[in-house]
């Protein structure tokens, strides 16, 4: 347990930069031209080349051969993810290579030494061509191997998966609160509608009672003065 949760930490820390990780390279595809340089097929009977990466890296000065992928036999585009294990870092640099597996010599099919800068861990992809290779695409992972990487993606789905759904439901309380708080305020507004019709029918009340006082006070008065005129 304590291992997995090591594990789900360091998968959630590395994609936000708090986690010093290290870079591994891997190739997405690569698509190799129709015909040679010369214009002939790759194959005596006009078939596709069969085809094999190389990446080579520098130690000590020598070139020296780091990552061999599988062989890809009559195809001009290997379209399959493929985790070289080569730890990079920026100004680091690589050679690759793509050959055409003959029975005697293999042919280069392109060659190129690529100089791995800061930026390019911050892209989805880098794409770039050579020689005879129309296409080769490749990206870089915090996650050394194919199935680390896996497993992290599907970590990292269920996680937004999870998230999607407290999401949904704090949006479906915040509605029902919504419409809770909607209710309460009509309810209110219809309280405050009685009171000011209440209001309204008190002073009325109050009006008429002020009225029917001034009219009884002067009626009385009037009487008064009557009385006295007849005691005179």
């Amino acid at each position: 347990m304590p291992l997995y949760f090591l594990l789900m930490l360091y998968i959630v820390l590395v994609p936000f930069g708090l986690c010093q990780s290290p870079q591994y390279l891997y190739i997405k595809e690569f698509k190799i031209h129709k015909l040679k340089q010369n214009g002939k097929h790759w194959d005596s009977f006009k078939g596709s080349p069969d085809v094999k990466c190389n990446i080579y890296t520098l130690q000590n000065g020598i070139w020296k051969k780091a990552f061999t992928s599988n062989s890809y036999n009559n195809t001009l585009h290997v379209d399959s993810e493929m985790g070289s294990q080569i730890e990079v870092y920026p100004d680091f640099q690589i050679k690759i290579e793509v050959v055409d597996l003959d029975l005697g010599d293999h042919d280069t099919i392109g060659k190129l030494n690529v100089t791995i800068h800061k930026d390019d861990f911050s892209e989805s992809t880098c794409e770039i061509s050579f020689d005879r290779v129309e296409k080769f695409v490749y990206f870089f992972s915090p996650y050394r191997t194919v199935s680390e990487k896996k497993f992290a993606e599907k970590v990292s789905e269920e996680a937004n998966k999870k998230l999607e759904e407290y999401k949904k439901s704090v949006a479906k309380e915040i509605k029902m609160y919504k419409k809770k708080i909607a209710e309460m305020e009509k309810k209110l507004r219809e309280k405050e509608t009685r009171i000011s019709e209440y209001t309204k029918i008190i002073e009325h009340l109050t009006e008429k009672i002020r009225t029917l006082k001034r009219e009884t006070e002067d009626e009385a008065w009037d009487q008064f003065e009557d009385d006295l005129k007849d005691d005179h």
